[in-house]
């Protein structure tokens, strides 16, 4: 479980460098369209339990746009993050063979109890390649990074922040 913990926050470092470094003109419309998702797939994980998302925007006290106010960081993130794999996977020409692409079918037909068929009819090829392409790109970041050890870290006192240099363990190798 440890050993889990400490890989993901490597990632979590990982990707917020990524995101951090990328530079472009982001389009509204896919922060937008990404909360969007988000809520969709928020409202099924409350369905799931019992409850759904006007309940949950009446217990919270929010609206429509508290809630997607409070996606936005995450969507954000997501969105940045997406585009910079989908960078990397074009620049080191990340190409999944036609054999990974058919063992995602194959997976998310097995997931959701369905045939492969009716997977492939709702999912164009091209996502399922993009979305592995994407998976790939972020293997190579993982694989190129050097992660260092942290000390463990100390206590700090009351009203003393991070001075933004402290949290960065993971760094991508200078090609």
């Amino acid at each position: 479980a440890r050993e889990k913990a400490a890989k993901d926050e490597v990632d979590n470092q990982l990707i917020d460098k990524l995101v951090s470094l990328l530079q472009a003109e982001i389009p509204e419309a896919m922060f937008r369209n990404q909360i969007d998702d988000d809520l969709r797939d928020f409202s099924y994980r409350l369905q799931t339990q019992g409850m759904n998302l006007q309940n949950y925007m009446k217990y919270t006290g929010l609206d429509d746009e508290g809630v997607r106010k409070q996606f936005r960081p995450q969507a954000e993130r997501q969105v940045k993050l997406r585009l910079a794999l989908e960078k990397i996977a074009e620049l080191e020409k990340i190409q999944p063979s036609d054999g990974d692409v058919e063992s995602e079918y194959k997976k998310i037909a097995e997931s959701y109890k369905t045939d492969m068929e009716k997977v492939k009819k709702a999912i164009p090829r091209e996502n399922i390649a993009k979305d592995l392409g994407v998976e790939k790109a972020f293997g190579l970041v993982r694989d190129s990074a050097v992660v260092t050890e942290a000390e463990p870290a100390q206590e700090k006192p009351a009203g003393e922040g991070k001075d933004g240099k402290a949290g960065e363990k993971a760094e991508e190798k200078a090609e």
